[in-house]
């Protein structure tokens, strides 16, 4: 079903950033039957289909890091970046304003988790963890042990790895953040 030694997609077009030609093929593909593959075939494509996700969201991240600083919504439309796109996707506003936290983050502040996510390394649930656990008091000390903590991803279930980097962020945040219910009165 896939060729291994084919490693690079040969474009139909010149202009790079017309997706349409994948956005057809990827049509094709949502309307297959799996039923119709060998199992082989099948657990093949699983991780294949999640490295192609990895792929896109880093696309995506990038994109909405672009869009939200340049302000491009906002002077086209009216709207901050991800309201905007929760509108024109239909999606919820709180998870879309989320994805563009994470992806200016990633620009910003986590390089090394932004080419991760390029890479295929981390999956954007690795990345929106690490740009989470990242408060501005803790920002470079924990940018330095991003890349660690991105091999620590590999070799972890991700329950795991997600509460190791949240221990890791208390230890770096000596000073700590404000918890209402631990005030004593």
């Amino acid at each position: 079903m896939f060729d291994p030694e084919v490693t690079a997609v040969t474009p139909t077009t010149t202009n790079p950033l017309d997706l349409d030609p994948l956005l057809n093929a990827l049509q094709s593909f949502a309307g297959w039957n799996p039923s119709a593959a060998t199992e082989d075939e099948l657990l093949g494509l699983a991780p294949q289909t999640e490295q192609l996700r990895r792929l896109l969201d880093s696309f995506s991240c990038h994109l909405l890091a672009e869009l939200e600083s340049r302000g491009s919504t906002d002077s086209v439309d009216g709207m901050r970046t991800g309201p905007w796109l929760a509108h024109l996707a239909k999606l919820p506003v709180g998870q879309t304003k989320a994805r563009v936290r994470v992806a200016t983050k990633l620009r910003t502040t986590l390089p090394e988790a932004d080419r991760a996510l390029a890479e295929g390394l981390i999956s954007y649930e690795h990345a929106k963890v690490l740009a989470e656990a990242c408060n501005p008091r803790i920002a470079e000390s924990f940018a330095a042990v991003v890349p660690d903590l991105i091999q620590a991803a590999q070799h972890s279930t991700f329950d795991r790895w997600r509460k190791e980097v949240a221990g890791l962020a208390e230890l770096l945040d000596a000073d700590g953040g404000h918890t209402p219910g631990d005030c004593v009165s």
